[in-house]
């Protein structure tokens, strides 16, 4: 019976106690942190202040890595695609031999240009011998007409026989002039005929498909057996040790870029705690806006081992100046889906504290909400144990 009016009074006197703290406003034990989320700063522990500063906010651009020399190769010649000696991936060099094309059609075409040729050449072999017996025979009744000239003068011949000769000079030249007409038109038949197998022969070349230069094959859409048209692709080729960035800026921010600058260039690694990233200069501005999208295009120098070709990646450009509290990145914490810091409160006891924080220009954080200018944080908070 004594124990227990002890005991009633015990639990009496501490109920009027928290009544009377929470009465005079003493609320200190309310801001205490359970026993199981205390943390404590070990030395190894760095602390900064946020401070507010104007700086330049970051826009993150998509991008793609290209290569800066690529090519589709197209078949120049229709026909059937006859060999496929590359695939997917393969080493190539310069002039290798990728495919070859069939087509019987072009095939009786170059044979029926060689037999032209061959025509042709003797048809105006045969007219240079026309020619050069035309024009000895015309030399011949020159001099003949020259020596009658000279007899008709003198009176030597009769009317009748100066009369022959005239005539016999008159049909020499008119055999040499036709003999020449005929070995001219015999030049323009072989020059067609020459032409007609030049492109024959180019055929022949094209149906052999060679590489333009040395890189990888990063697309074969082609198959033995197609029936391709001129044009129809073939490979892509890409050398991959020369890489750049292709992203569109929206103006007002490409406004302010300039050739040379460099830019931070992120790519995702699947890892969620590492990134690839380099900077990268701009090598090209194109000097127009796009019209549907209002943008500009801007090219970037890319490491030639730090992004794989054709990967997506973030171009971070810096934007118009505002006030913004930067930290370090490894300052933000990343667990379960929330973002926090580790900020000291007013008894300089460090307290997880959820925050916003977006990329900024040269890898920092802009701490956007949860975080107030002056305040104290934890810029390693790795090292500090807590749950």
């Amino acid at each position: 019976m004594i124990r227990s009016r002890i005991l009633t009074t015990a639990l009496a006197s501490a109920a009027m106690a928290a009544a009377i703290a929470s009465l005079t406003g003493c609320s200190s034990a309310s801001r205490e942190l359970p026993a199981t989320t205390r943390m404590t700063l070990p030395p190894q522990a760095r602390l900064a202040t946020a401070v507010l500063t104007n700086t330049p906010q970051a826009y993150l651009a998509s991008g793609v890595v290209q290569a800066k020399q690529q090519a589709t190769i197209a078949a120049r010649v229709g026909g059937t695609v006859e060999n496929l000696l590359v695939d997917l991936g393969n080493p190539v060099h310069r002039g290798q031999l990728l495919a070859t094309l069939s087509a019987p059609e072009y095939g009786a075409r170059l044979a029926q240009a060689h037999q032209q040729v061959e025509s042709a050449r003797d048809t105006a072999n045969a007219l240079d011998a026309a020619v050069r017996t035309a024009r000895l025979q015309f030399a011949f009744a020159e001099d003949t007409q020259h020596r009658y000239d000279q007899l008709w003068q003198d009176h030597a011949i009769s009317p009748h026989e100066y009369q022959q000769i005239s005539t016999a000079t008159a049909q020499a030249r008119a055999a040499l002039t036709q003999a020449q007409q005929q070995r001219q038109a015999a030049a323009a038949q072989g020059a067609a005929a020459s032409a007609a197998l030049a492109e024959a022969s180019q055929w022949s070349n094209d149906r052999q498909v060679r590489a333009p230069f040395a890189g990888v094959v990063t697309s074969r859409p082609a198959h033995a057996g197609d029936l391709v048209n001129p044009g129809t692709p073939l490979f892509t080729i890409a050398a991959p040790g020369l890489l750049r960035v292709h992203a569109d800026i929206p103006e007002t921010l490409a406004a302010h870029l300039r050739v040379g600058q460099a830019l931070l260039v992120s790519a995702d690694t699947g890892n969620t705690t590492t990134t690839q990233q380099a900077q990268c200069r701009i090598t090209a501005l194109a000097p127009a806006v796009d019209p549907g999208t209002h943008t500009v295009a801007i090219r970037l120098a890319a490491p030639a081992n730090l992004f794989p070709m054709g990967a997506y990646v973030t171009v971070t450009v810096p934007g118009p100046p505002q006030s913004a509290i930067l930290v370090p990145r490894p300052a933000v914490l990343e667990r379960d889906g929330l973002t926090q810091m580790l900020v000291l409160d007013e008894r300089r006891q460090p307290q997880l504290r959820l925050v916003r924080a977006a990329p900024a220009i040269n890898g920092e954080l802009n701490v956007t909400a949860g975080l107030a200018a002056g305040e104290r944080y934890v810029t390693n908070p790795g090292s500090v144990p807590h749950e």
